[in-house]
């Protein structure tokens, strides 16, 4: 029976509700397939073939074996940890009617698996779609992401959704009402159609996406993060163990800490709260009085009416403030933020983001949220994890299981010698040096071996804000928040020259980038993907910033690496460590769990995949010093 013959005799035209599990509530049937019943007579045939027989979704589904299709699954909640997937619908590029299946009526996707296996299947936001098949075992041959291609040629980092994706290129206006709705218990024909619609404007997105990939020349970087979706999805299905003792024992030392702080806090304050009217006055005093220079110069709120008194600005401009002032802010203030920051964000809060089925952390990886192509993640962000070792050591592994974590050394630099063709640097990492005891020993005029500790900070300040276009005003502030670096504007200036005397490459790439970036307001990672600016206009919607033009190849550089690294080690695990898993990626760092007599194997495969990865985006690139494994309990570097 071929393909177009088995639709031929096996629709439905009837408007009675799909039967499926009977609802817990034992509710009558929908009021959406009431609704739908009211005015049947009226609505044209559906364009789908509703299949309820496991034989025959075999049987249509051979038909498609080898093919290329479009498939969007309806599910009874969101999370693949505790829902299930209800509706499959696939619709086929070269036409003919969109199959919906009875997930429910044939007994689940898993009784699937043979035939699955056997599609090229496309999806928006396709890591959902993959972790509920993933967990019945029954991934596609391969998936392509509309939502993906979407990101890569658009530079876009906001709603993806498919409503919005199927506006901007399609011109169509979507109707998502029915993705709330009851999907476990009867559904109407309205949500079986609504199903059947989401994969054909998958379908429909797919043929223009593919010419845009195409048009854009980045063919080759959107198949480096479409195959790190089995990645993303083993890391969300896997999840993050959680040492709840060791975090409530945290929290409460931060708590006791808070408390002992903020009284001294006020009494600084004269006191007044630190925080409002009052603190505002506090800042207004220490910058003596309004309509002064200091004054002048501190950033202001959104508004524009108001001094700002956020973290980051507390601190870059702290030295603005009269020296009691300034002490004040930085020994009581801005510790008192931070504990309190710390604990809204990783205190209770993420005991509640424990997942019910397995007490783990679920960490939301997405491959679509930021324009440089670096991974996001929410709920909770693991990328904003506190570096201190005593919230590290609350990822922990349990009972005969250890962590083998792998982070690779001055990536952004390797990244920036690379793409620059700064030879000294490349040399360096060639001989295995350290790329800021080099710096230093550079631009302090004395031998590596002589540089201290608190010198090889220096230079790692300097290498890493200078990588990325700063200005001696930045690099000051720079190095004081982020290394503890005391730099004057002075210092600045000099080390500024000094850094680029010693490597010549990065004068001359940011020149001559900058310019042809700001030309085109478009630049291009390694791997091909595009950002754009939509005019030259800085410090305005959509305007071109030089220290994008220059962030962009560099970290979406490092970024196509690690991805490329993920795919690897995945693969690598399910061939030869079938009990291991990737459970996170965060920044240059990857995260696997396993029983601990598998950790030494373990640890050579992510090296090698975190190599594989590098080399395979900067081919003939030096790997000496660039990774190394630890097999560790927690997270906490020992």
């Amino acid at each position: 029976m071929t393909y177009q013959s088995f639709f031929a005799t096996n629709s439905s035209s009837s408007s009675r509700p799909l039967t499926g599990a009977t609802r817990a509530t034992g509710a009558t049937e929908p009021s959406s397939a009431r609704a739908f019943d009211q005015r049947a007579e009226v609505r044209p045939p559906m364009n789908y073939l509703l299949i309820k027989e496991l034989s025959k979704a075999k049987a249509a589904l051979k038909e498609l074996s080898g093919r290329q299709v479009a498939f969007d699954l309806e599910t009874t909640g969101l999370d693949p940890l505790s829902a299930e997937a209800r509706l499959l619908s696939i619709a086929s590029l070269s036409g003919g009617r969109t199959l919906v299946i009875d997930l429910f009526g044939i007994g689940g996707l898993k009784q699937l698996r043979e035939e699955l296996r056997l599609l090229r299947g496309i999806a928006h936001n396709a890591a959902f779609d993959l972790a509920f098949l993933t967990k019945a075992d029954a991934p596609l041959a391969l998936t392509d992401c509309t939502k993906i291609a979407s990101h890569i040629v658009g530079s876009e980092t906001g709603s993806l959704d498919l409503v919005t994706v199927a506006k901007k290129y399609l011109g169509r206006d979507v109707e998502k009402v029915l993705q709330t709705s009851d999907w476990g218990g009867d559904l109407s024909e309205d949500q079986i159609a609504y199903s059947a619609k989401d994969a054909e404007l998958v379908r429909d997105l797919w043929i223009i996406l593919q010419d845009q990939i195409r048009r854009y020349g980045s063919a080759k970087v959107y198949e480096i993060v479409r195959d790190a979706l089995p990645a993303v999805v083993q890391m969300y299905l896997s999840g993050i163990p959680f040492d709840r003792d060791a975090h409530s024992s945290l929290v409460n030392g931060l708590q006791a800490e808070l408390d002992t702080i903020k009284p001294k806090l006020i009494e600084a304050l004269g006191g007044k709260k630190p925080s409002g009217k009052d603190l505002q006055a506090f800042l207004t005093e220490g910058l003596g009085g309004a309509g002064t220079a200091s004054y002048l110069q501190w950033p202001r709120t959104k508004s524009g009416n108001q001094l700002s008194t956020t973290r980051e600005d507390l601190s870059d401009f702290l030295y603005l403030l009269d020296s009691e002032y300034g002490k004040v802010v930085r020994s009581l203030l801005l510790p008192v933020l931070e504990i309190e920051s710390v604990t809204k964000t990783f205190g209770l809060k993420l005991v509640d983001q424990l997942s019910g089925v397995s007490g783990r952390l679920h960490p939301n990886f997405s491959l679509t949220g930021t324009a440089t192509g670096r991974l996001s993640s929410s709920s909770p962000n693991i990328q904003g994890f506190p570096r201190k070792a005593a919230f590290r050591e609350i990822i922990s592994a349990p009972t005969d299981r250890t962590l083998v974590v792998a982070d690779y050394n001055a990536m952004e630099l390797r990244v920036a010698a690379q793409i620059a063709g700064e030879t000294k640097l490349i040399v360096g990492f060639k001989e295995g040096l350290d790329p800021h005891r080099l710096t230093a020993a550079i631009i302090l005029r004395k031998s590596e071996s002589e540089v201290t500790k608190d010198e090889r900070q220096l230079a790692k300040a300097i290498n890493f804000g200078l990588l990325f276009g700063q200005g001696p005003k930045g690099l000051s502030a720079y190095a004081e928040k982020t290394y503890g670096v005391k730099m004057s504007l002075d210092e600045a200036k000099v080390y500024r020259e000094e850094w680029f005397a010693a490597y010549p490459a990065f004068k001359l790439w940011q020149t001559s980038h900058d310019r042809q970036s700001y030309a085109s307001l478009s630049v291009k990672t390694p791997s091909g993907r595009v950002r754009s600016w939509t005019n030259r206009e800085w410090g305005v919607q959509g305007g071109y910033k030089s220290t994008e033009a220059y962030n962009t190849p560099i970290q979406g550089g490092a970024a196509e690496c690690i991805l490329v690294a993920m795919s690897k080690i995945v693969k690598g695990l399910s061939e030869r460590v079938p009990g291991a898993a990737l459970i996170a990626s965060v920044h240059d760092e990857l995260i696997v769990e396993c029983f601990e007599a598998d950790g030494p194997l373990v640890a050579r495969l992510l090296e090698d995949a975190m190599k594989f990865g590098f080399s395979e985006i900067f081919p003939g690139a030096p790997t000496n010093g660039l990774v190394e494994a630890r097999v560790t309990k927690t997270w906490a570097k020992g």
